[in-house]
């Protein structure tokens, strides 16, 4: 498909379903991969509250900080 056939299914509304592999998600090489972390407590809470204050959990804040400054 190309682009272009892409792009009138998406404006038109579509249903892509048919198009998208959900068994694979991910781009590859974009796949994410477990990673351990250990923080001073004081970091910690720091990073809790402010996910609160941003109505996410402390990992997604972390995800999106991290994306943000590595490029």
């Amino acid at each position: 498909m190309s682009e272009e056939e892409l792009a009138v299914l998406v404006d038109s509304g579509a249903d892509l379903s048919e198009y998208i592999d959900w068994s694979k998600p991910f781009r590859p090489g974009e796949e994410p991969l477990p990673m351990q972390l250990t923080l001073p407590w004081n970091i910690l809470l720091k990073v809790e509250r402010e996910a609160q204050k941003r109505g996410m959990i402390r990992q997604a804040l972390m995800e999106a900080w991290i994306a943000e400054n590595a490029g």
